[in-house]
């Protein structure tokens, strides 16, 4: 009829009963949180006189906990059945263990990295989803094959280099190129770490696709380049200076001809050094409001030259990014002439 007749301290301490007159005499499904499973379990019994399975146990204070039982028919001399004999073992602690790989193994295999583990022969142990789809190859072609197969930089005397750097010191970051099984190459960035599991060797890569951002840095030295040849064959004079401290950083030829300096003379100083600015407040009063609004056009202002004439000039200005540092790009026409013909 599913009552207990008997338990021992080890049932008493899991449930959380001080005393086995509290327990004897009672229904099992008082012990499961779900009382149909209960009801199932005893049916299961009646009908095959065996049950092994885990369920869900209910303490005395209502908390409750994964258990793992084993119950058997017990018979009499005769071989009539007289009852069943169960023994539990609590698993929770272990169900929550698997719980957490589990959510560990399906962050990784989710991951937007791709992430590969080698052995030390260079062959994949394990690869996930991303890693897969960024090669073209399924999981279980890429676990037949070795780093040697999709990085054509990573032959295997630069693979047993680069093991023994990584066992020495642990961690490794690198830019390689990887081959997609179309055929197709593409830059990408590797952080690596060496692991260790019993007498066992990884390499752990989380490996990302740098296409974007190579193209990027491309842009970019193009951009720079073309500005380089801009500033170095504009008719007009320029100068680039830090917002900062003043300091001029570089010149154009047709600056340095219409100062009268040297480049030697001039990078590295101020126009306060070296007197430049007929009012030296004006540069001030213009170098704070190129910070606060970013550019100005057109500003009429004198100017001194090496040999202390005067020009007559329309300053222009711009806040720059010029290699990741952000710059004062200046520009001058000369207007001197057409006011002294004036």
């Amino acid at each position: 009829r599913g009552y207990l007749i008997g338990v021992n301290a080890a049932f008493l301490s899991t449930w959380g009963y001080a005393c086995k007159e509290e327990v004897i005499g009672r229904p099992i499904p008082s012990f499961l949180q779900d009382k149909e499973a209960a009801h199932a379990i005893l049916a299961e019994l009646q009908a095959s006189g065996f049950y092994q399975g885990e369920f869900l146990g209910q303490r005395k204070d209502g908390t409750t906990f994964i258990a793992l039982g084993l119950a058997t028919t017990l018979q009499d001399a005769e071989g009539c059945r007289v009852g069943y004999q169960s023994s539990f073992i609590d698993i929770s602690s272990r169900k929550q263990v698997e719980e957490q790989l589990l959510l560990t193994q399906f962050a990784v295999d989710q991951a937007p990295e791709a992430v590969f583990w080698m052995t030390p022969d260079a062959r994949f142990f394990y690869v996930n989803e991303a890693a897969c789809q960024s090669l073209g190859y399924t999981r279980q072609e890429l676990l037949t094959m070795t780093v040697h197969d999709v990085d054509p930089d990573f032959p295997q005397e630069v693979w047993t280099t680069s093991w023994d750097d990584l066992k020495q010191r642990k961690t490794q970051q690198l830019e390689t190129t990887h081959q997609r099984k179309d055929g197709t190459r593409f830059p990408v960035e590797v952080k690596a770490r060496y692991l260790t599991f019993g007498d066992l060797e990884y390499n752990l890569a989380f490996v990302r696709d740098i296409s974007e951002r190579k193209l990027a840095e491309q842009a970019l030295r193009d951009r720079e380049e073309l500005f380089s040849k801009v500033f170095s064959l504009s008719p007009a004079p320029m100068v680039i200076s830090d917002p900062d401290s003043g300091r001029f950083i570089d010149t154009n030829e047709q600056w340095l001809r219409i100062c009268g300096y040297a480049r030697e003379e001039l990078i590295g100083t101020t126009s306060y050094d070296l007197d430049l600015w007929e009012d030296p407040s004006f540069r001030k009063t213009m170098g704070e409001y190129i910070r606060a609004n970013g550019f100005f056009k057109d500003e009429p202002t004198r100017f001194r030259t090496k040999s202390g004439e005067v020009k007559d000039v329309l300053w222009s200005a711009a806040l720059v990014n010029l290699g990741g540092a952000e710059v004062i790009l200046s520009l001058v026409y000369d207007f001197t002439e057409r006011k002294q013909a004036e």
